[in-house]
């Protein structure tokens, strides 16, 4: 058992402190693409609602104006994140008050989502998710926007 300690931890101690030489000599570089991998992500999924929306609501699309306003609202979205990776563009710089003022609405959303709760008038299942939307939203705004300073 003395022998399987020493050996772990020779093991262990070698390598790290052999490690950290051995990536300065090879010059490794870790490429961090994972923004660049979600934006595909978005895409990706964009794509498969727009798809759909043809596939199996074009008349609803073509009819009805809250159809019309879903599918411009993700070809919009289809067209910045085709954008951003062609340019591979920082996030969104919006004006300071621009951005607090969303936050603000969300906000306000989520004192409306709580009146509701308290009249118990909607199952808790159904606040709940409209919470976690709002919850996304959220980090989506404080993530991909960046107020200008």
């Amino acid at each position: 058992m003395l022998i399987t300690f020493i050996v772990i931890l020779m093991t262990l101690v070698f390598q790290g402190l052999t490690l950290p030489w051995l990536i300065t000599k090879f010059n490794i570089v870790v490429k961090d693409d994972s923004v660049e991998q979600e934006l595909e992500i978005q895409m990706h999924l964009a794509n498969a609602m727009l798809v759909h929306l043809d596939e199996h609501y074009s008349h609803e699309v073509a009819t009805d104006k809250a159809f019309q306003m879903l599918k411009e609202r993700n070809e919009h979205f289809r067209t910045l994140q085709q954008k951003q990776l062609k340019k591979r563009i920082p996030a969104s710089v919006v004006n300071i008050k621009y951005f607090e003022a969303l936050l603000d609405l969300i906000e306000v959303r989520r004192r409306a989502l709580v009146e509701l709760k308290d009249q118990d008038k909607y199952p808790d299942e159904l606040i709940k998710n409209v919470e976690k939307s709002l919850d996304h939203e959220e980090a989506r705004l404080r993530v991909h926007v960046k107020p200008e300073q």
